[in-house]
């Protein structure tokens, strides 16, 4: 199934996510695999990126984020993601076909469309 969540950044940009579970969204020990879709807005912060919750991830409260797996294609931006040392949460940072970090507030982030894998437990 299909689930979505918003979340207000600001009255006037918001990251959206559209969370639909892998073939078993459950398999062996108690792990979670989920492919998520953040579409991004254009409130990015340049040298923070957008921070994403587990919970927005669409992973259950209180389950740590094991993996993430960037999906192909990027439409011109490459994107990193690193998991915070608590496993609650991510920062998914975009660069520049230069390799140069976004700058603040790109409007050509606005509505690009990211899908992550996201393996929990």
């Amino acid at each position: 199934m299909l689930r979505l969540l918003l979340v207000l950044l600001s009255p006037f940009f918001a990251l959206a996510f559209a969370s639909r579970k892998a073939r078993n969204r459950w398999v062996g020990a108690g792990k979670y695999n989920i492919y998520t879709d953040v579409t991004l807005d254009g409130a990015y912060v340049n040298g923070t990126g957008y921070t994403i919750t587990n919970v927005q991830l669409g992973l259950p409260p209180k389950t740590f984020i094991d993996f993430v797996d960037i999906q192909p294609p990027h439409a011109g931006f490459v994107y990193t993601v690193v998991i915070a040392a608590d496993g609650q949460s991510i920062t998914l940072r975009a660069w520049t076909g230069a390799l140069a970090e976004a700058a603040t507030n790109l409007a050509g982030l606005n509505g690009q469309i990211v899908r992550l894998l996201v393996i929990g437990n």
